[in-house]
């Protein structure tokens, strides 16, 4: 009996031991990063401490026309501030105008302003991506690549038509 007791206790550690085997700083889940579709980054700040990021920074698709020069495209972008102070997020872009390109953030808020890019300045066809930039005034500016992204539901599909005379 006294022989199964330490048995048992030598299996549960070393269970124990070898579980922890798969944690810490270079474990597999260490480096995965969220799956949306679109750009997001978080920035470490000092003074005063905390962090200030975006997330989910895309275009929503628009269709397979795409966006055409001179036209506008809405931005979706989240926008979080985990500093002490509110914080004010400036968004250009070289692509066209944004409108409506300022917004503050609350302490400990997270906000997803309505933003748009006017007067686009060449096509964006689905698959490709637009460059803004993102200031969090007083702390860090940052450029981003935003892709337009892929259609919430699949599209319709015909049938394909063979030529006239081909087929079995």
């Amino acid at each position: 009996m006294k022989r199964s007791i330490t048995l048992a206790i030598a299996t549960s550690l070393a269970a124990a031991v070898l579980a922890g085997c798969g944690t810490g700083k270079y474990s597999q889940t260490a480096q995965q990063v969220a799956p949306v579709p679109g750009y997001s980054q978080n920035f470490s700040i000092a003074q005063p401490p905390g962090s200030v990021g975006v997330s989910n920074a895309h275009l929503p698709y628009p269709g397979v026309g795409g966006y055409k020069a001179g036209a506008e495209a809405p931005l979706e972008l989240w926008l979080y501030n985990n500093t002490q102070n509110p914080l004010t997020v400036v968004v250009t872009s070289e692509a066209g105008t944004v409108e409506d390109n300022k917004t503050i953030v609350p302490v400990g808020g997270l906000v997803k302003p309505e933003m748009t890019i006017t007067g686009l300045k060449n096509d964006i066809k689905p698959g490709e991506s637009l460059t803004i930039t993102i200031e969090f005034v007083g702390y860090v500016k940052t450029e981003a690549v935003l892709p337009v992204s892929s259609p919430e539901e699949a599209l319709p599909r015909s049938p394909m038509q063979a030529p006239a005379g081909e087929g079995h």
